[in-house]
């Protein structure tokens, strides 16, 4: 083969790759089992073996083409979202490939004519997605809440907020229209909808690379859900452990939106919350077949207007509104009626009749006498974290007795106030155990008879 057939074959190998890296292509060498090639636009894995039958189908030669890959195409060692800065990212001596997208270049693009007019003449098209907000809400508070919510995840996409809506609505008023069509479509599609048991995964990622995550049917008991949320409501990084891949550290980004299709309680959360905004109970504006034929409207409306919309959030003033700063809405403070937990009360009566320990024998025999069930008995609740939290943060404290009576050590365990400790600690809880003996037996609230019984 002459110099010049060798020449040309590797100028075709260049255009080839050159052709490749247009496509969105990169050497990806984050993977610790191989290196392989990676598309950004579709996130597609490609081996080098199935880019070497691409070059072959196009008649590159496979020689020239392994090399015009290696010395045409970008090197990365892994993604990273984050929103507002550079298309490669490089920290440490590494590269970053950014994969947060904006259609804010799109939006500028088509800004013709057709679309650069009067303020008067934009709200005019907007009518139509006014009515959208207005049929999502059930008062102007709540709309004009949800539209600086919106309009900050356009704006600022950088700044995660720490107060999170929480949606409460019959079936089919549209919530799932808002995120999957109309958020979505803002949002380049940087939208997920999962559930509570996803997000609290611990190799879900799907925190870390979303600008919006709606988790739907937001059902849960208790106070355990809320608890372990509480951190990643707020945080602004989070350790992700990804299956068969190193864990890393994030910068979090991602708004939360909560949706439930009751009006009780979705979940339970703290009186003194200041992670979540409740909205009011929305119904039907008129009937479900209403909505359903508003909403088929208003979509194909929306398939040509969208950029109208974008326009409008990315301009709308948030000066006032603040995306750590939670109002107390009438819908909060009866949602906050429905979340006070009876096992604060039950702690609360038990620590008030004067005991300064807990066993489970005597909270066995206290929820008995308040007329609960198993649901608060002594195993189940401490097969959870919360009763722990809630003990502590009464006051209670679980400590080990101990005292030497004659050459012998005595010890039980039980949770105690007061920081009781030793001998001190182990001769109340005699004192108490001997009042009980004392008391009538019909007193079925009466502490019970015998240290043995004393378990943690």
């Amino acid at each position: 083969m002459s110099n010049t057939e060798i020449e040309v074959q590797q100028q075709n190998a260049n255009e080839w790759a050159d052709d490749i890296k247009a496509q969105g292509w990169s050497w990806f060498t984050g993977n610790e089992n191989r290196v392989y090639l990676w598309n950004h636009h579709t996130d597609a894995k490609n081996s080098v073996e199935a880019m070497m039958l691409k070059a072959r189908k196009a008649n590159v030669d496979a020689s020239h083409s392994k090399v015009a890959l290696e010395m045409r195409l970008p090197t990365v060692e892994g993604k990273i979202f984050a929103p507002s800065q550079p298309r490669v990212l490089t920290k440490n001596g590494c590269n970053y490939f950014n994969s947060f997208k904006s259609q804010q270049a799109f939006v500028e693009g088509i800004a013709t004519e057709e679309f650069i007019e009067d303020d008067d003449s934009l709200t005019g098209r907007l009518e139509l997605f006014d009515e959208f907000l207005h049929r999502l809400t059930s008062n102007t508070e709540d709309k004009e809440w949800l539209t600086c919510w919106m309009a900050h995840m356009v704006q600022k996409p950088e700044e995660r907020p720490s107060v999170h809506p929480l949606f409460r609505t019959d079936h089919g008023v549209g919530k799932n229209v808002l995120v999957e069509q109309v958020l979505s479509k803002l949002l380049s599609e940087q939208t997920v909808t999962t559930s509570l048991k996803e997000i609290r995964n611990a190799h879900s990622e799907s925190v870390a690379n979303n600008l919006l995550v709606f988790v739907d049917e937001s059902k849960a008991k208790g106070m355990n859900v809320y608890l372990e949320m509480k951190s990643m409501l707020a945080s602004r990084e989070m350790v992700i452990n990804p299956k068969f891949i190193r864990p890393y550290t994030q910068q979090l980004y991602s708004r939360f939106m909560f949706a439930d299709n009751t009006e009780g309680r979705a979940f339970n959360i703290e009186q003194d919350d200041r992670r979540i905004y409740v909205c009011e109970y929305v119904l039907h504006e008129i009937d479900k077949a209403d909505t359903q034929e508003f909403i088929q409207g208003f979509l194909q409306w929306w398939t040509i207007y969208w950029p109208d919309v974008y326009r409008w959030l990315s301009t709308f003033d948030i000066s006032e509104w603040s995306p750590h700063v939670c109002p107390m809405t009438d819908a909060k403070r009866e949602y906050l009626d429905m979340c006070v937990d009876p096992l604060d009360e039950l702690i609360e009566a038990y620590r008030n009749r004067g005991r300064v320990t807990i066993t489970e024998h005597c909270w066995d025999k206290h929820i008995l006498c308040n007329g609960l069930g198993d649901d608060y008995s002594w195993q189940i609740l401490h097969k959870g974290t919360s009763f722990k939290y809630k003990l502590e943060e009464a006051g209670y404290r679980s400590k080990k007795l101990v005292k030497r009576i004659d050459n012998r050590q005595h010890s039980c365990r039980a949770w105690v106030l007061n920081n009781l400790t030793g001998g001190e600690g182990y001769d109340i809880l005699q004192g108490e155990l001997e009042t009980a003996r004392e008391s009538s037996s019909e007193n079925q609230d009466s502490i019970c008879a015998s240290a043995n019984d004393y378990t943690v």
